[in-house]
């Protein structure tokens, strides 16, 4: 038997133990004088405590008569999410990008203020999310007052985070720590993007966790990349949300997902993706392709030749740890400050260490070949092209000989807005990012090619940038292209796709529980 649902009821067509309905609430049903069933409301404790009991039981907004707010009705997967949320105290929602995850999160969040549950949310996002997608989705679906707390002075942000008016409060992992002291009266978060939160031991990471222990919120953590370096950016995360972690130390998490290799390198064990499958719970996962009808999608490889001062400084580097050039030395002291300097010689524009004053300097070096073959690929194509470099001197200068809008860290939300805008009617040829700008949240389906001009700084930013244009509202073939100048490129790409099999593992594996 299962719980039937109807107009805000649960009803059970049967024998019910006494304490199972005292515990409910549920009022008999008698017949001819005959106990035939049990009533009781379909209220969000009372749907946990049947599932938890092991009993099958509908979410509350399955019921005939629930109405979805806002303009839209949630697709399949979407009322799966909005069943979890309300099913846990604390959550993973780990659908892929552009499945529909934030739309899903208001209507979770709509049904716990209904069912009174929730009454003052805090949603913390990364800022081009917040404008980008939340901001707008708040205003169009529900009618609360939200307090967006995003750049604001830290004066104004404390006021708006106290004002008991502000029944949804936006904000950014990065100031998170400079209102946590000062919130009340909270009892749900809303966390989007939750690698921001990977580190345990930065402020953002501690504001966190001090509003959970203050507050037990109704707490959803919501990201479709979990672990995008590794088992270790999972950590954190499954700390705050699955209480089988609840004394688990870091170190613990490692020897159970990683095998050192050398002394400070640390690769994932064999059984890695099981491990994270067993921890990222509870909660939901729909890929990209169970949501919606997408057409296809290719990485594609694009080779050319660097000139002859680059390949003479990379090769240098190789051999020494250090390049050597007329005016200085670009300095090398791991593997990983090593790459970032070969990267930088790709690009004409390096950060080097004057010998003489020990200053840090730039000096240029001939790249003509990298902005010609970018320049290619943008001439080839009909629609925007989105293109994606790690370095803020690297993107100016190729926005630059393109002639076309870039998006960096301090570049005006009024200013990107605009330029997402001509994205998607096509009224630009290109735009240059760095990756980290525009990783997360838009909708850029004006576009159907994203030019990797260098390896990104993480699968995650890899991940999320490319579904910018690989997502719902997509009708076009869509081309992720790496373009290729040296074998120790291809590497770099070779590495990031090995991080993104792994994880990619781990969301299949979840999918199916």
């Amino acid at each position: 038997m299962t719980w039937q649902l109807h107009k805000g009821h649960y009803i059970w067509p049967g024998r019910l133990p006494e304490s199972v309905a005292e515990t409910l609430g549920a009022k008999q049903s008698v017949k001819d004088g005959k106990v035939i069933g049990y009533v009781c409301r379909a209220s969000i404790p009372n749907y946990r405590t049947i599932r938890h009991i092991g009993m099958d039981v509908a979410s509350p907004t399955e019921s005939l008569d629930w109405k979805w707010v806002g303009q839209h009705q949630p697709m399949r997967h979407q009322r799966r999410t909005v069943a979890s949320m309300l099913a846990h105290q604390r959550s993973f929602v780990l659908d892929d990008p552009g499945t529909g995850k934030t739309l899903a999160a208001i209507w979770g969040l709509d049904a716990m203020r209904r069912l009174g549950a929730c009454r003052r949310t805090l949603i913390v996002a990364p800022k081009s999310i917040i404008y980008g997608v939340w901001r707008d989705e708040l205003f169009l679906t529900t009618d609360w007052r939200v307090g967006n707390l995003v750049g604001k002075p830290r004066d104004k942000r404390t006021a708006m985070a106290k004002d008991p008016r502000n029944e949804v409060l936006l904000i950014n992992p990065e100031s998170l720590h400079s209102i946590a002291e000062v919130m009340e009266d909270l009892d749900s978060i809303i966390v989007d993007e939750f690698t921001a939160f990977k580190t345990y031991s930065t402020k953002r990471s501690a504001a966190l966790r001090g509003l959970v222990a203050k507050f037990s919120p109704w707490l959803v953590m919501m990201s479709g990349t979990p672990a995008p370096q590794g088992p270790a950016d999972a950590y954190h995360p499954i700390k705050l949300v699955n209480p089988k972690a609840n004394r688990m130390t870091k170190r613990v998490w490692q020897d159970m997902t990683e095998i050192k290799v050398s002394e400070f390198t640390w690769v994932p064990k064999p059984d890695a993706q099981k491990t994270l499958t067993k921890w990222l719970q509870p909660g939901t996962r729909t890929s990209r392709e169970e949501a919606i009808d997408l057409p296809t999608l290719q990485t594609l490889t694009r080779r050319y030749e660097i000139t002859k001062q680059q390949d003479k400084a990379i090769r240098d580097m190789k051999a020494e740890a250090q390049a050597e050039t007329e005016e200085g030395t670009i300095t090398a002291a791991n593997a990983a400050v090593a790459a970032s300097k070969m990267l930088q010689i790709l690009t004409g524009h390096v950060r080097m260490t004057d010998p003489n004053t020990d200053e840090e300097i730039s000096y240029s070096l001939p790249a003509r070949t990298w902005l010609e073959a970018v320049e290619e690929v943008v001439e080839e194509r009909h629609d925007p092209v989105l293109i994606f470099v790690p370095f803020r001197a690297a993107a100016t200068a190729l926005g630059k000989h393109l002639g076309c809008p870039v998006v960096m860290g301090d570049t005006d939300q009024d200013e990107r807005q605009q330029i997402y805008r001509d994205i998607n009617a096509g009224e630009v040829q290109a735009v240059v990012a760095v990756a980290a700008t525009m990783s997360h949240g838009l909708t850029l389906t004006g576009s159907n090619c994203v030019l990797w001009a260098l390896p990104p700084a993480s699968a995650e930013q890899y991940q999320q940038a490319n579904a910018r244009v690989y997502r719902n509202g997509q009708s076009k073939p869509v081309d992720i292209i790496h373009l290729v100048g040296h074998d120790f490129v291809q590497a770099l790409f070779a590495r990031t796709d090995k991080r993104v099999k792994l994880q990619q593992a781990v969301l299949d594996a979840l999918a199916v529980i």
